[in-house]
């Protein structure tokens, strides 16, 4: 994302940037192809009765689909929060969404080494949500506080390359000040959701396919409240404390 959006698009320009976003799929699938063809293939494992949707756990269906609810209003009260911030200047979309999916990342990849130690991952997912909450309603005074340091970084930084590297540095650190305590604690909840599936062996592959859905479908139904609903009914700051 950063690398097309201040490498690549000035560079090749959006068409060259397209055809090398092709590219790169591309070989992604040959190198997938020569990998499912050197390797061996495992053996299935059968089993006896693959789960339907009343057999995984309704609480973690529940919460997969809120927290893919609840992680897109965050994020577009957010966006629309530091587009007043930030301005509409280059740049911006991709310095925001970019702390948004880092923040995921950086949560899946810290709790993977510690899921199968954690002792009660039902309750480490519970602090997970809370804290997750929180973090997002901690943002609201941040949002204030983020207009007067970006008025005293435009008057006092130059305005040269050097400057505008600075000033998008600071842009970014906005950006994750909001967006990345909250997405962290998002990025850590499908992993914990399918751990607990795992530790039931009757549920198999299929359950956690429904958990992973569950989240997509949560995540689509608060796009669509945030915009249509949300946004114009609570205004920007309401939209983000409704999350929780």
């Amino acid at each position: 994302m950063l690398a097309s959006g201040f490498l690549l698009i000035p560079a090749l320009g959006l068409p060259g940037t397209i055809v090398a976003a092709g590219c790169i799929n591309l070989l992604i699938g040959a190198l997938v192809g020569k990998m499912s063809r050197t390797g061996t293939v495992p053996t299935p494992v059968v089993q006896p009765s693959p789960p339907r949707f009343g057999s995984v756990p309704r609480l973690l269906v529940a919460v997969s689909l809120l927290t893919g609810a609840s992680s897109f209003i965050y994020e577009v009260g957010w966006i629309r929060m530091l587009s007043l911030v930030l301005g509409s200047a280059t740049h911006s979309f991709e310095l925001m969404l970019c702390a948004f999916i880092v923040g995921l990342a950086l949560g899946g990849l810290w709790v993977r080494n510690r899921i199968d130690t954690a002792t009660n991952p039902g309750l480490l997912l519970a602090y997970v949500q809370l804290a997750m909450g929180a973090a997002a309603i901690a943002t609201i005074p941040l949002y204030n506080a983020s207009f007067d340091l970006t008025a005293w970084v435009v008057a006092n930084v130059a305005k040269t390359d050097g400057g505008y590297t600075l000033f998008n540095l600071v842009r970014y650190g906005i950006s994750s000040l909001v967006m990345f305590p909250a997405a962290f604690c998002a990025g850590m909840t499908l992993p914990l959701a399918t751990r607990i599936l795992h530790s039931n062996e009757a549920q198999g592959e299929r359950a956690i396919g429904i958990i992973y859905s569950a989240n997509t479908i949560g995540a689509i139904l608060g796009l669509a409240f945030a915009v249509h609903i949300g946004l114009p009914a609570f205004g920007i700051e309401y939209l983000v404390a409704s999350g929780p």
